[in-house]
């Protein structure tokens, strides 16, 4: 009889944590991961890309970058965001014969957006290990192949796993 109540206790205290966060406004992981996913959503959604509307839902400007923009590649890029530290956008150039657009968008240090909930998110996907070859910290990356190109989520191999990098590879029209 006296183990009941005990038990009942810790159960109470599991639910009464979450709920005084929420109550407080205090914002939960979840509630970062999933906002930051829903950003990936709306830029997925928005294809094809456009500096201006990529800016827009990464909630910065998008400027060219000049040394790397070419006649076949436009490059835009951005630092610091509240959920990216930079945003990188390559976009065919008017000479370009390929009509792929390319959007990475490196995960803010201060967000740790863990595996299960991009994989809860978006289904069962491909992964892609680094090779000996690469850098030790190279990320282990997610890819999830769409009618429209690959989305892939690049995590940390060490410390707490986080994701790092988005990348957003629409395919060439066909």
């Amino acid at each position: 009889m006296r183990r009941r109540p005990a038990l009942f206790a810790s159960i109470a205290a599991l639910f009464a944590a979450p709920a005084t966060n929420f109550a407080s406004g205090e914002k939960t992981v979840m509630d970062d991961a999933h906002q930051l996913l829903a950003i990936v959503d709306r830029l997925v959604e928005a294809r094809p890309l456009t500096a201006a509307a990529t800016g827009r839902l990464v909630g910065a400007n998008l400027s060219p970058v000049g040394d790397q923009s070419t006649e076949r590649k436009l490059v835009y890029a951005t630092q610091g965001t509240t959920d990216f530290d930079r945003v990188e956008l390559r976009l065919p150039g008017p000479k370009s014969t390929n009509s792929g657009q390319f959007l990475m968008l490196e995960v803010n240090a201060r967000r740790c957006v863990q595996m299960a909930i991009v994989q809860a998110r978006y289904g069962q996907p491909e992964l892609s290990v680094p090779t000996p070859r690469q850098p030790v910290d190279a990320p282990v990356y997610l890819k999830f192949q769409r009618e429209w190109g690959t989305l892939s989520f690049g995590f940390a191999r060490s410390g707490a796993e986080c994701l790092r990098t988005v990348v957003v590879d629409v395919a060439p029209a066909k």
